[in-house]
């Protein structure tokens, strides 16, 4: 088998250097024998050159999580042909620190906003207007009055507005940056204007001395540059900065001087990203009718009041009745009005979150409007018991990505048998089954639980039972298992060692191959615990035949995408299970289960008014004779989005692969030791895998 060539591609990049950024060539596809043995199972392990190697990364977990990362960015398609990301990150040979965090962060942000419907990138576009080499933002003071304006605003997009028009104010009354008159009355002119256009604004009085400075350094004549800086910076009025743009602001003014110092490599960087996401998403460059509403409004409503005076407000006005107007669906324009004001949702901005969301729970939900709503009020009473329910769904995304196959066209996917023993019937509750597991093969795996299902149950349980009450030690345990090799002593002596019988020879026997097989799999006293209560809550619910599907429906060669899947699932099974059951029925065969956790997530964004998004959905959408055309009117596809979302999976592991690595130079590192002993120079069942490595740290104790 010949060395992969994405990969030759990404080291021959580490070893010349940068390369231009957007005129990079794509990079070829990936090949999935990089990954796992195929048909067969892991068995090669690191020789002594390889594991010489290694001993550069000792002392940390990094390069575990980084082959975790790269076997997903893998099994993702992460080196399809088509993804630009990987080599705008390469092709920038030094990243500094504070540019290597803004990276991950624009990362994060960016997915976060396709995940939510929305593929504009507003968020990366502020980041890279902060980021331009000449930016005026580039000064102590003024990232401090950005990040004020921005975190300590009742209405921040009116504030960041108004400055274009104080600029405006100061020069048509005689106060320009040189040749004023007097400083007094230049103060009391900042003064007067602040209280008569932002007297709804609590911390106006503090903004004074910082529009003086502001005045006297680029003077009113330049008010419109700082005013271009706010406005590409992403805004929620009446509530500040969404948590994401805060974190990333104070991340700017703590090391300021480590961003401006680089920001020439932060503009390449984050410029090279936001191509690489519309390329990935290969979006229409003309935003929604009801995003670019939400982003001309001033005060987050949908009030046309007309005015005389040619300022702010009126060219909001002006361009958001535009925008209303080409909307061609008179009826649910109304009715969307109606809803802001009778849901008490109210603001513009969670309007249109919630209008989206329901859009695509109803369109993934059977076409349902009852079904969007409960599975909507459900979420978010989760959400009032289980703070951790966005994480939680971000869980259930994750078992949806790794146990996705379905073994045949018409077959069921993996995922929806782990679902069913978590959380339809007989259910197991909330445990986490064989967490001692982790980097076992998938092979090992299937032939303990084939021999447990070929057990007969009833005579199997008292068994395991009788281990777990004894809290047996393991080194016991070994012992007994040996001790009854002989048929006749077995099963003569089963009760003695082991509490239990079996009606049979045959029957015995394969009990004894469950015992050992338990045996094989343990090192110490933990693991044996473990098994035995993951066995035992298997056995008592009757999922064996459940467990028995899924495996068979992950990935790859190796077992874990079943162990994080059931770490996955035993988070989802924390506080009322409500949310998650009856999704198979609801969703159907043309539904997805992803763009409905996606959509409970965006209901979540704002949980204070989580359930003021129910009651909008339920009121706006119920009645409507045809739910699809209402949303393409207002300029939303759900298909579309879909599709985007499903284009983007893999950006979650090449930001898993960027923190586990934690600087360029490690990642050059890590990747340079993968080029060299897991990329398969030879087709020989010898060669190490990314596959064989997990097992290797998994069976030597790494980490």
């Amino acid at each position: 088998m010949a060395r992969a060539p994405d990969i030759c591609f990404l080291i021959c990049l580490l070893a010349i250097g940068s390369i231009g950024i957007f005129g990079q060539t794509a990079l070829p596809g990936a090949n999935k024998s990089d990954v796992f043995h195929e048909g067969g199972d892991v068995s090669a392990i690191p020789n002594a050159t390889a594991i010489e190697a290694l001993q550069k990364f000792k002392g940390n977990n990094t390069i575990v999580s980084f082959y975790k990362a790269l076997r997903e960015l893998y099994l993702t398609n992460g080196f399809d042909k088509h993804v630009l990301f990987n080599g705008v990150i390469l092709g920038q040979t030094i990243i500094p620190d504070f540019q290597w965090l803004e990276l991950i962060r624009a990362l994060e942000n960016s997915f976060g906003d396709v995940k939510n419907g929305d593929v504009y990138f507003r968020r990366i576009e502020g980041m890279i207007k902060m980021n331009e080499p000449d930016a005026l933002i580039h000064e102590p003071w003024l990232i401090k009055l950005v990040s004020m304006i921005l975190e300590q605003s009742e209405n921040s997009k009116n504030v960041a507005y108004s400055i274009r028009d104080l600029g405006v104010y100061l020069q048509d009354n005689g106060y320009p940056r040189v040749g004023y008159a007097n400083g007094t009355f230049l103060r009391k002119a900042i003064n007067d204007w602040t209280s008569l256009e932002l007297s709804n604004e609590p911390y106006q009085a503090n903004w004074t001395e910082h529009l003086l400075i502001l005045h006297h350094t680029i003077g009113p004549e330049n008010f419109n540059l700082i005013g271009d800086i706010l406005e590409a910076q992403p805004w929620i009025t009446k509530s500040g900065m969404c948590l994401k743009d805060e974190k990333y602001f104070k991340l700017y003014k703590n090391r300021l001087n480590a961003a401006i110092s680089n920001a020439d490599i932060g503009f390449k960087l984050l410029s090279g990203i936001q191509n690489a996401f519309e390329n990935a998403t290969a979006a229409a460059k003309e935003d929604t009718l009801l995003n670019r509403l939400v982003h001309a409004d001033l005060n987050d409503s949908l009030d046309f009041p007309k005015s005389e005076k040619e300022d702010r407000n009126s060219r909001s006005n002006a361009e958001k009745s535009e925008i209303w107007s080409a909307i061609n669906n008179e009826q649910a324009k109304a009715k969307f009005i109606e809803t802001m004001k009778s849901s008490g949702i109210e603001e513009l901005e969670k309007a249109k979150n919630a209008f989206i969301a329901g859009a695509r729970l109803i369109k993934n939900l059977g076409g349902s409007v009852e079904n969007a709503v409960k599975k909507c009020e459900e979420v978010v009473k989760l959400n009032g018991v289980f703070p951790e329910t966005y994480e939680s769904l971000n869980s259930a995304i994750q078992v949806l990505l790794k146990l996705n196959e379905t073994g045949s066209p018409q077959g069921r996917p993996g995922y929806k048998y782990l679902f069913d023993m978590y959380f339809e019937g007989n259910s197991l509750g909330n445990i986490q089954l064989f967490r001692s597991s982790r980097f076992h093969s998938r092979e090992l795996m299937l032939k303990l639980f084939d021999t447990i299902q070929k057990s007969v149950a009833e005579e199997l349980l008292p068994i395991i039972q009788y281990i777990v009450n004894r809290q047996t030690p393991l080194s016991k345990f070994r012992t007994d298992v040996e001790r009854l090799n002989d048929d006749h002593f077995f099963m003569n002596n089963l009760r003695l060692y082991f509490g239990g019988f079996a009606k049979s020879l045959p029957r015995g026997l394969q009990i004894r191959e469950v015992l050992r097989n338990i045996n094989g799999l343990c090192r110490f006293d933990e693991d044996l615990m473990d098994y035995a209560k993951s066995i035992n809550a298997i056995l008592k619910t009757n999922n064996i035949d459940n467990m028995i599907q899924l495996i068979k429906l992950s990935r790859d060669g190796l077992w874990l995408d079943v162990y994080d899947s059931l770490e996955h699932v035993y988070t989802m099974s924390v506080g009322p299970l409500d949310t998650f059951k009856g999704l198979e029925s609801m969703i159907g065969t043309t539904g997805s289960y992803k763009e409905v956790f996606l959509a409970m997530q965006t209901i979540l964004e704002f949980p204070e008014t989580s359930k003021y998004t129910c009651k909008f959905v339920e009121q706006f959408f119920n009645g409507l004779e045809n739910v699809t055309s209402v949303v393409e009117a207002f300029g939303v596809n759900t298909d579309e989005i879909r599709r985007q979302n499903k284009d983007v999976t893999f950006v979650n592991a090449l930001i898993q692969l960027l923190k586990a690595s934690g600087s360029r130079q490690a990642l050059g590192d890590m990747i340079a030791f993968h080029g060299a002993y897991t990329t398969n120079p030879n087709a020989t069942i010898s060669a190490l895998h990314i596959a064989d490595m997990l097992v290797y740290f998994g069976s030597t104790g790494w980490n």
